[in-house]
């Protein structure tokens, strides 16, 4: 959903005061490419930068209120377009569509704006149809793409296109957006943030999705699991972490416990911690600081280990076995 303003969005300042300040020159260039990974913002910007090309108040745009905004906020803008792919690319058919439209001039606003979200998706047939557009587009039409993988694009479009990298989020601020956006407590939203590694769309998918709670509680109460279970009743534990339907986030939560009670051991302090919430679990690993390090080293080799062809349910016996022996 389109906020108010640019004020709104969190990160990429640069970004954000540059295409702004373009805008009030009237000089935006007519081809964007917009770089960073799943969810750092990249279509949330795009979505931004369409309304205040067709927004009323050519002050501060957007200003989020007036007619255009308000249909750019529910996608029923006439002169705003989201292409993606149909089926496994996009495909030259759709292409020859937004050559069709570009035709006629804007039937509301001053300009057409076109989203390419995926544009790596493009088939070669389309990039190439798009790429003729992109040599000569009518002075009403802007393109905005959006991409998280430029080398999948023809170095011919980039060539067109002004370049624009989304970076990392810091993580105390994308913390303190949590809290004040989301509601999130200062805990959890530090945790969010940790784990999101800084790219806002994952910290939010975290602090809003009701299962995320419930899996914390299964990592913490995992740990106790594996100190208490005898070597025996390690493979039924494997078993039931083998079908959990998140096993790469699981196994990042575990690194943030084991980070956070390496630190309480060493510092004592609930400070530096993401997990207070689970202060009692983490005092109950009696592993030494070798340990922990060990551990920990173990859980990134095991995450290296199952992107490749594995059994998973005997591969993560073994490291449960292994890991029992180091806590």
């Amino acid at each position: 959903m389109l906020l108010l303003g640019f004020s709104d969005f969190i990160g990429q300042e640069q970004i954000v005061t540059f295409l702004k300040k373009r805008l009030q020159e009237e000089k935006l260039h007519q081809a964007l490419l917009f770089v960073g990974p799943v969810g750092s913002g990249k279509k949330t910007l795009a979505l931004f930068l369409a309304a205040a090309l067709n927004c009323a108040d050519r002050k501060e745009p957007p200003c989020g209120q007036c007619l255009s905004c308000r249909k750019t906020t529910t996608l029923t803008q006439p002169d705003l377009r989201i292409i993606s792919r149909e089926g496994s690319n996009i495909r030259i058919e759709q292409m020859r569509r937004l050559k069709e439209e570009t035709i006629s001039r804007p039937y509301e606003g001053r300009k057409r704006v076109y989203i390419i979200d995926g544009a790596e998706e493009m088939s070669l047939p389309a990039a190439n149809s798009f790429l003729k557009l992109l040599e000569e587009p009518p002075e009403y039409v802007n393109f905005i793409l959006l991409t998280s993988r430029t080398e999948a694009l023809l170095p011919t479009i980039k060539s067109r296109c002004q370049i624009f990298v989304f970076k990392a989020v810091a993580e105390e601020k994308l913390a303190d957006f949590l809290v004040e956006k989301k509601n999130c407590s200062l805990d959890e939203a530090r945790t969010f943030a940790s784990l999101a590694g800084g790219v806002v769309g994952q910290a939010v998918a975290m602090a809003t999705d009701e299962n995320f709670q419930a899996l914390r509680s299964q990592v913490a109460s995992f740990f106790n699991r594996l100190q208490e279970n005898e070597k025996s009743d390690i493979f039924s534990l494997a078993e039931e972490l083998s079908k959990a339907k998140n096993i790469k986030l699981f196994l990042n939560l575990c690194l943030l416990f084991l980070r956070d009670t390496l630190f309480y051991k060493r510092f004592g302090r609930q400070k530096v911690l993401y997990n207070t919430d689970f202060l009692a679990s983490l005092r109950q690993i009696n592993s030494s600081e070798v340990g922990l390090l060990k551990a920990i080293e173990m859980v990134f080799m095991l995450q290296k280990k199952i992107t490749t062809p594995v059994n998973l349910k005997l591969v993560l016996g073994v490291f449960l076995l292994e890991l029992k022996e180091v806590l």
